[in-house]
């Protein structure tokens, strides 16, 4: 994949609703560590 990001671009263009889903639980994730950490 490191050698040829092209293809991993194509496959992230292939299916967006799992780009998108993966935005949404980093997000989830970001927002819930301070509250783990305080």
């Amino acid at each position: 994949i490191e050698d040829n990001p092209g293809f991993f671009r194509m496959k992230l263009f292939a299916v967006p609703h799992f780009q998108v889903e993966g935005m949404d639980v980093n997000l989830s994730l970001v927002s819930q560590m301070p509250k783990a950490k305080a």
